[in-house]
This record gives C-alpha cells, sequence and structure tokens, in this order.
C-alpha cells in the first residue's frame, strides 16, 4: 500500500513529465504503477484517499456462527476431552458420527478463548555438557559404558613414564 504523501508525490511526478510532453502510460510505467492506477488516484483533478483499509467487507459464508463456537467449546470443556487436542477429539468424534467443524477450527476457536495451553508435564529439553575421561593408567576411569572413554595410545603413555621416571 502506498502512503498519501508518495501518492501525491508520484501524481505531480506524473503530472509534470506530461506537462512536458511525456504520455501518461509510459511516466506511469517509470514509477511503476498502471495507467488505470494513475486514473483512478486522480479522479477529477483531486487526488483520492484509499479506501481500502476503511470498506466495508462481508464475512466469509463459511465463518461459524456463534452457536457453533459455544459447541465446540462445550465439547473442549468435557471431562473426557478436557486433556486432549484437537487432533484426538475430531476423529474421536467423527467415530461418532458427530462432525462440527476442522481441527485447525478447533484450535483457532480454543486459542480465541484462551483454552490453548502447552499440556505436558514433562520438563524441556535442557542441554548439558559431556564430560571427558581420559585415563592415563589402569583404574582411573570405570564406567559401565567405555564407548565415550578416550584410548590414549600406549606409546604416549610410554613416552610421558619414561620422562617422568628419569
Amino acid at each position: 500500500m502506498i502512503s498519501a504523501p508518495d501518492r501525491r508525490t508520484i501524481l505531480l511526478l506524473i503530472q509534470e513529465a506530461h506537462d512536458h510532453g511525456a504520455r501518461y502510460a509510459p511516466a506511469c510505467d517509470v514509477v511503476g504503477i498502471s495507467l488505470r492506477t494513475f486514473q483512478r488516484w486522480n479522479k477529477e483533478g483531486l487526488m483520492t484517499q484509499d479506501k481500502r483499509p476503511i470498506a466495508p467487507r462481508k464475512p466469509p459464508k463459511n465463518k461459524l456462527g456463534e452457536d457453533e463456537e459455544q459447541d465446540i467449546l462445550d465439547i473442549c470443556v468435557q471431562p473426557h476431552y478436557v486433556d486432549k487436542n484437537p487432533t484426538y477429539i475430531v476423529p474421536h468424534l467423527a467415530d461418532q458420527g458427530i462432525y462440527i467443524a476442522s481441527e485447525s477450527t478447533y484450535y483457532r476457536v480454543q486459542r480465541k478463548n484462551k483454552l490453548v495451553i502447552k499440556r505436558t508435564l514433562t520438563k524441556t529439553h535442557t542441554n548439558q555438557t559431556i564430560t571427558t575421561h581420559i585415563a592415563l593408567g589402569p583404574n582411573q576411569v570405570w564406567s559401565w559404558d567405555y564407548s565415550d572413554i578416550k584410548v590414549i595410545p600406549m606409546f604416549t603413555f610410554v613416552s610421558w613414564y619414561i620422562r617422568f621416571v628419569i
């Protein structure tokens, strides 16, 4: 959407180009609008306001009514469904021959009424630093799982031992 000051500037630039001999269509192409847009903006020599934000719009034909939203809320707060998410609720109702709305509509109605919360009691994953165990001699590191233990080649240990003893 082009703001009113920018719209006014564009109209003035196109009019100035036209006064110096340019045609409207090429001048509109230069500023990046169509000739029809220029004509709509410049009705009767006056700059018109953008009416899109204030235009009346009809609600969608498939919008749920208040009674249908209330039916969804009534189902979601039943003891059997209170701890279930719509991914469970909708197919379970469909098995009983009941269909009110889709899963996404259930989520939308729940969000609107602040019923969507994190339902798990588990802790979130925390990253822990892995401790490194290095054994430089026998009986220094004990472990059930030896796959993470770094093994120093024997010649490194021997050369360290020789340097230490001598």
